[in-house]
This record gives C-alpha cells, sequence and structure tokens, in this order.
C-alpha cells in the first residue's frame, strides 16, 4: 500500500501492471460524485493493485457501494 496521503476531494487512480512492468489498466474513482471509470489515464498512479484479480474485486467493491461507471 502506498504511504501517499490521497485527498479524496479529487480523483484517486488505481492501476495494475502486466509481468513486464506495463500498465494494463487503471481506474479513475471520483469518491466526491461517487463515479469511477475504467481506461488509460495518466502516467503513474496512486495505488498499484498486485493482480489484475485484486483490480477486479476493487471494481466490484465500488459497485457494490452504490457508485456508478462511466462508459464513453
Amino acid at each position: 500500500m502506498s504511504k501517499i496521503k490521497l485527498d479524496y476531494n479529487y480523483p484517486i487512480y488505481y492501476g495494475v501492471k502486466n509481468k513486464y512492468g506495463y500498465t494494463i489498466s487503471q481506474l479513475r474513482i471520483d469518491y466526491k460524485n461517487k463515479e469511477f471509470e475504467e481506461g488509460f489515464f495518466k502516467q503513474s498512479v496512486d495505488i498499484l493493485c498486485k493482480t489484475k484479480k485484486e483490480f477486479d474485486n476493487k471494481k466490484s467493491e465500488l459497485i457494490v457501494c452504490g457508485f456508478t461507471e462511466i462508459t464513453r
């Protein structure tokens, strides 16, 4: 887990990388508006998930908590 102090007034970025170190997916979470979006947004992330399963569990957790997924 990161030691960065997170400010929930701004979007928080989660990410997961493949075995070669390339980012395969990112999750932008807007806690203020209760929304999230999956895609590629920026070079670095606030919190790095160790596995794709952990990343998918975070998405499921957000849905259960009433967050809305933004699709484009």
